[in-house]
């Protein structure tokens, strides 16, 4: 098993923080890079990628991560590797003037713009592909982009929440986010929303459609959710009770999975220092 966390104290000058499992232990990898880390993807246990706040981008070779220049200064949220030199990831401002509509492309050489099918000041929360050819990303404002391999597509999804996180698998693509929790698919040809237990709220934000056919899902105050193949929910969220909010979660292909989060949301607030958590689903 080969599993990376990311996270950090939501400020640039806090030490980073990635974790390493390896199917054993938790070792920390950080080696003192600074930034708070907000997604992980790579092709191979040599070719990691990571991004984060104020632009950040780190890359993993097997031994070091290394310092990239992204060419960007706004927070960086998603990131998707197809291939080690074409990689994507998302971004924006949320809360304070900058950047939006934040679309970078590395080729094997060097980040660069791509433009967006048009500026509306969204936030990019995550991209994720299916191949080179079959890529999408999530944002604000129920925004969705489709890359076909050659351009970029804006995708009406009928909703108005954020849409935070989106993965699948050949046979589903879903997308999550809120508030209120809101739970999309795409169909082939239009996203549609799906139905999701009276109980979900708030804003959910890490999906995973694991090879097992179990779909995970989490979100603020510990939410913690599988949906089957028949599409019946399990609440997982009081198995066991935990603190604070979960933000992404990742699914091994068995139907075991963990999640991470912690009082992220609080961060915001002075004084408050920062407290992760790391949950793990085993059948």
């Amino acid at each position: 098993m080969y599993v990376w966390m990311g996270g950090g104290g939501l400020a640039s000058d806090e030490r980073a923080l990635l974790l390493h499992y390896d199917g054993h232990e938790l070792r920390d990898e950080s080696a003192n890079m600074r930034g708070t880390i907000w997604w992980i993807h790579g092709t191979s246990s040599r070719d990691v990628w990571a991004v984060g706040e104020s632009g950040l981008v780190l890359h993993w070779d097997g031994s070091v991560w290394s310092p990239g220049a992204s060419g960007t200064t706004a927070n960086l949220y998603g990131v998707w590797a197809a291939e080690a030199n074409d990689v994507w990831a998302v971004g924006g401002s949320p809360v304070h003037a900058g950047q939006n509509d934040v679309l970078l492309h590395y080729d094997g050489v060097s980040w660069g713009v791509v433009p967006p099918p048009r500026s509306l000041g969204a936030t990019y929360f995550k991209i994720w592909g299916l191949s080179a050819s079959d890529v999408d990303v999530v944002a604000s404002a129920g925004l969705a982009l489709h890359y076909d391999g050659t351009s970029w597509t804006e995708i009406t999804t009928g909703e108005s929440a954020p849409l935070v996180t989106v993965h699948g698998d050949s046979a589903r693509v879903l997308a999550i986010g809120g508030p209120p929790a809101t739970l999309v698919a795409w169909t082939g040809t239009a996203w549609k929303r799906q139905p999701v237990p009276a109980q979900m709220s708030g804003a959910m934000t890490g999906i995973f459609v694991d090879e097992s056919g179990t779909t995970f899902m989490v979100g603020e105050r510990y939410q913690r959710y599988r949906q089957g193949r028949s599409g019946d929910f399990v609440d997982d969220t009081e198995k066991p009770p935990l603190f604070g909010d979960l933000h992404a979660v990742w699914g091994d292909g068995a139907g075991n999975a963990f999640a991470v989060g912690g009082n992220y949301v609080a961060l915001t607030s002075a004084q408050v220092k920062p407290r992760g958590v790391v949950a793990r689903y085993a059948e």
